[in-house]
């Protein structure tokens, strides 16, 4: 893979050229196009974020964990570590089969737990605590401008990004 740097890739995109064999800052360029479509999908969640506004997603916030707290005081703990095995079972499964690989089978077994670990525990916690982050930052005004900016400044570089690897 030929390493190039910003210009020359810009040089080579405007003759037509494929990207497909070049590397810009060491990475290859399939991995900026993918890079950039996250970053892009990231600018449009500001303007979904500020469409539902802040005092739906501080109602989300404050629901969320009361039924967070509710379900961690309902469900034993005995159950909560059944599913977990369940799901961790099923995902080391699921991993063992697409990859084969006897040695890679342990590797993925080892992920597969902390997926599971993860999804159970972490996620469902986090994501009222992030919902009220954010409500929090889009109700004051020096900081809602602030996202939205950030927001357009993630739109120009994922774009450029994604498009340079085209």
């Amino acid at each position: 893979m030929a390493e190039l740097n910003l210009f020359e890739a810009w040089q080579l995109w405007m003759s037509g050229e494929s990207m497909i064999d070049h590397t810009l800052f060491e990475l290859p360029m399939i991995w900026w196009g993918r890079a950039g479509k996250i970053v892009s999908f990231l600018a449009g969640m500001t303007v979904v974020l500020d469409v539902i506004g802040p005092e739906r997603l501080r109602e989300f916030s404050t629901r969320f964990r009361r039924i967070n707290v509710d379900r961690a005081r309902s469900m034993r703990i005995g159950r909560r570590i059944v599913v977990g095995l369940l799901v961790t079972v099923a995902a080391v499964a699921v991993t063992s089969e697409i990859v084969g690989d006897q040695d890679m089978e342990e590797i993925a077994s080892v992920i597969a737990l902390g997926v599971g670990i993860f999804g159970l525990i972490v996620v469902p916690a986090a994501a009222g605590f992030l919902a009220g982050g954010v409500a929090g930052l889009l109700e004051n005004p020096r900081t809602e401008r602030l996202v939205r900016w950030i927001g357009v400044i993630l739109l120009v570089v994922g774009f450029h990004f994604d498009l340079l690897a085209s």
